[in-house]
């Protein structure tokens, strides 16, 4: 994986891959992981998750150069992040 954060319900890792790659979240401290599943966009965007990051309750994906995701609710649905970024 590429990355673990915990958050206040419980873990989010992100995997890279092409099939099975994406974010996963755990509400058992790791016994079991579900597969982020939501908008088919924001899905495939997400395999390529390489940092996952977690402050002040909110949890952000940066799955390119060109594409941010934030989650305020714990991993359990994920939005774009617009805007401008510099080098």
């Amino acid at each position: 994986f590429t990355g673990l954060i915990k958050t206040n319900t419980g873990l989010i890792a992100s995997f890279q891959g092409n099939y099975e790659g994406g974010l996963y979240r755990s509400l058992d401290n790791g016994t079991t992981w579900t597969r982020y599943a939501g908008e088919a966009g924001v899905v495939n965007a997400l395999r390529d998750a390489q940092n996952i990051f977690y402050m002040k309750g909110i949890a952000i994906a940066v799955a390119s150069d060109k594409f941010v995701y934030q989650s305020n609710d714990n991993g359990t649905t994920w939005h774009s992040i617009q805007g401008t970024w510099y080098n």
